[in-house]
């Protein structure tokens, strides 16, 4: 009967079935009973069945239900010590917390009804996991004290744009070895990199600056990319190419609505992303140098022409890096067939690939009507 079976009455990975009965109103208004089967497990509802398996889903926070005390609480609180402590209430499964006061105090929190897990971290608990081990059933949660939080650092700033704890200020005043590797992922996007920036590079600011830079829509990413995508624009020499190049010298770099170099530019990037995993950087963003990293495909050998010119494409490429002799006929071709091959199939003008190559290197293909741009990373 519902309510009479408990957590520890089934192991991990079993599914306990509860029918019930229910009477449904028809459309002659007659009334007729109908069997409901409701699955579930020791980790909660099961959603799906396939494969031989059932998929059951595991709420953080579905056992609190005072979250909007404790937002009473909040609001209500007159310093430090007051705020912390309605925030030690913990009914709030999401969301970093800042707080500022009259006092000059700051603080950032990485709040959340985090489990108290075994194992795995971040990208383990982003999948499916096993359900059938007692080591994936969790049952606790980390206390406010275990949660990453900073107050008050040397640096007198905290910034966050939807990123992890670990660079909300500079230099780190959250170090993530000091926490368990399910706790936070580890990564600092464009958008964070730039709201550290403002703050990193004027030391003294005032409220109106402050303002300023709050509503700023400079990108960021446009600042580490943009050169490098002008550079291989003007090398092609293709009409619309140079058409797309006076657009976007003419921008500044911010996504106002009535920019057309945000639109043009952010096409593009959205394009290139999407085609090389969210990652078309030459130098990927790195822990240890969170600010430096994300730089554009330096070194890499990028030409823009007609995608019917295989012959001067294989040779300009093969003439700008030292290949062995396997390497070159791997890389020749590839840029055969996937260059010229695929590209044609685009009855739309419009395609992009993305071919590894030996190992060392990675081949980037994209066609813009009947112009391609290559590139070639190494």
């Amino acid at each position: 009967m519902p309510g009479l079976i408990t957590a520890d009455m089934v192991k991990p990975g079993a599914v306990v079935i509860d029918v019930g009965v229910n009477r449904v109103k028809g459309d002659d208004g007659s009334l007729s009973e109908r069997n409901l089967i409701v699955r579930s497990s020791v980790h909660g509802p099961v959603l799906g069945l396939g494969e031989g398996r059932a998929y059951a889903l595991r709420v953080a926070g579905l056992d609190r239900a005072q979250i909007f005390r404790q937002y009473y609480e909040m609001l209500r609180a007159q310093e430090l010590a007051a705020f912390e402590a309605a925030m030690g209430m913990l009914q709030m499964p999401m969301f970093t917390t800042m707080y500022a006061d009259r006092e000059g105090h700051i603080l950032h929190l990485f709040n959340g009804r985090v489990p108290r897990r075994a194992l795995g971290d971040v990208a383990y608990w982003a999948g499916v996991i096993p359900g059938d081990v007692s080591e994936t059933l969790w049952s606790d949660y980390h206390t406010y004290e275990e949660l990453p939080r900073v107050v008050d650092p040397p640096s007198g700033w905290l910034q966050n744009a939807n990123d992890p704890p670990w660079t909300t200020t500079f230099p780190n005043a959250i170090d993530p070895a000091d926490y368990p590797p399910y706790m936070a992922p580890q990564f600092m996007h464009p958008r964070a990199q730039r709201s550290a920036r403002m703050l990193l590079e004027d030391e003294s600011i005032t409220f109106e600056e402050m303002v300023a830079y709050k509503h700023s829509t400079r990108m960021e990413l446009a600042d580490r990319l943009l050169d490098d995508l002008l550079g291989a624009a003007l090398e092609s020499g293709r009409p619309k190419a140079l058409a797309g190049v006076q657009v976007l010298e003419d921008w500044d770099r911010s996504s106002d609505a009535d920019s057309r170099g945000a639109i043009l530019f952010m096409n593009w990037a959205q394009l290139i992303s999407g085609r090389t995993g969210g990652n078309p950087f030459a130098i990927p963003w790195d822990a240890d140098d969170p600010m430096a990293s994300f730089e554009g495909r330096k070194g890499a050998v990028l030409l823009a022409l007609s995608k019917a010119d295989g012959k001067r494409l294989t040779t300009a490429l093969l003439k700008e890096i030292c290949l062995t002799r396997a390497e070159q006929v791997e890389l020749s071709q590839a840029l055969v067939f996937f260059g010229l091959r695929q590209l044609k199939l685009c009855n739309d003008g419009f395609g992009a690939y993305a071919i590894n190559l030996t190992g060392r290197y990675r081949l980037f293909l994209m066609q813009f009507g009947d112009s391609l741009l290559i590139a070639l990373t190494i």
